[in-house]
């Protein structure tokens, strides 16, 4: 997803060109996003167990630390952000 969404955005600077303003590129960007050409994972699920040596451990949605995993799970769909 990342890599996709980052292709997407380097295309949008390629097309643009070198001496498009930050507001040229915003609005590319946010229509690029309404249009639903972007990607998100959802589900995201933070409630299982810990995965040892992994970064994304901690579960945002609750206090205790440690407590939750990378989220990505049999569940997760990449989901165009039209969507």
């Amino acid at each position: 997803m990342d890599l996709f969404n980052n292709e997407v955005g380097l295309n949008i600077g390629d097309e643009a060109g070198f001496f498009a303003s930050d507001e040229e590129l915003s609005n590319l960007v946010y229509q690029t996003h309404l249009e639903g050409n972007l990607l998100y994972l959802n589900p995201i699920d933070y409630s299982g167990y810990p995965i040892p040596g992994s970064p994304f451990w901690d579960n945002p949605l609750t206090p205790e630390l440690g407590d939750g995993h990378h989220g990505i799970s049999t569940f997760t769909n990449l989901i165009p952000t039209n969507e």
